[in-house]
């Protein structure tokens, strides 16, 4: 298996616990699978359930390697929870007044997650012709 590095600009859902208080947010994800498509997937579909928008994809699913975070603490946190859990994703978000500062918190879903919406979503992209490559050239929306 391998481990892929992806990154979303996400906006919280109404749903979203920190809705009033955040104007957006940087997604990182690190996913361990076998191939960038399904690391793709596995990453929006996490951000997805715990009440995030993916506005923009800003780095397409891309090999990683422990080397890669050794000078850098929370990566390497980050890409050694992959390691055992499969995924981990950390939210650098933006307040919406522009001042409020907080350091780290957990997240927790809204449990209004809809996996069949989801799924019927994804593979309506999969049918488009939308090329997930991450060579390909293409942003996803």
């Amino acid at each position: 298996m391998k481990t892929f590095y992806v990154q979303f600009q996400v906006v919280p859902t109404v749903e979203n616990r920190q809705y009033n208080l955040v104007e957006g947010a940087f997604a990182h994800c690190w996913v361990v699978d076998s191939n960038s498509i399904n690391a793709y997937l596995k990453a929006s579909f996490f951000a997805s359930k715990y009440d995030w928008n993916i506005e923009q994809v800003i780095t397409l699913p891309v090999e990683v390697t422990r080397e890669q975070f050794l000078e850098r603490d929370l990566g390497m946190e980050q890409f050694a929870k992959a390691q055992g859990e499969g995924i981990s994703i950390v939210y650098v978000a933006w307040a919406k007044d522009k001042k409020t500062s907080t350091g780290l918190f957990p997240l927790e879903p809204s449990h209004n997650f809809d996996l069949a919406d989801f799924v019927k979503i994804k593979k309506q992209y999969s049918q488009s012709g939308r090329c997930l490559h991450y060579e390909s050239g293409q942003i996803l929306n």
